[in-house]
């Protein structure tokens, strides 16, 4: 039946939470700080360079929030949450986590759905999330 084949095919294609889901496991970071603003500079900022296609249906506001803002970013924030790939355990919620066995998870599934030169860029992103977060 070619409508359950295009299905799958559907089902196996990246998401935006696989993209930031990636990012935030190859970081290495157990936590870090919530800060919208901070998160979506940096993704914004990624989205010039390297990480340009896998960032692209990230699309931010100018000049009508207080900072440059993507809905979608902060709809799959939430999404993670809910998923349990992204936690914030603490009580003033002003930190997110991640365990080892989530870490472990996320990139075993995203290996799944990414060609290795994406897998690539996504851990030097991941890299690049860790070096901004800790400055």
């Amino acid at each position: 039946m070619q409508v359950s084949k295009d299905l799958d095919t559907l089902l196996k294609q990246p998401t935006p939470q696989d993209v930031i889901g990636a990012i935030f496991a190859y970081s290495g970071l157990d936590t870090f700080l919530s800060d919208r603003k901070q998160l979506h500079r940096f993704i914004r900022e990624e989205k010039k360079g390297k990480g340009a296609e896998l960032l692209e249906p990230f699309v931010f506001s100018e000049g009508v929030d207080l900072y440059p803002f993507s809905r979608l970013l902060e709809s799959v924030l939430m999404q993670l949450q809910l998923g349990g790939w992204l936690s914030a355990k603490n009580p003033e919620y002003d930190r997110f986590g991640l365990t080892d066995d989530i870490r472990n998870d996320i990139q075993e599934k995203i290996s799944q759905r990414f060609s290795p030169e994406k897998l690539s860029v996504l851990q030097k992103i991941g890299q690049e999330f860790r070096d901004f977060i800790q400055k």
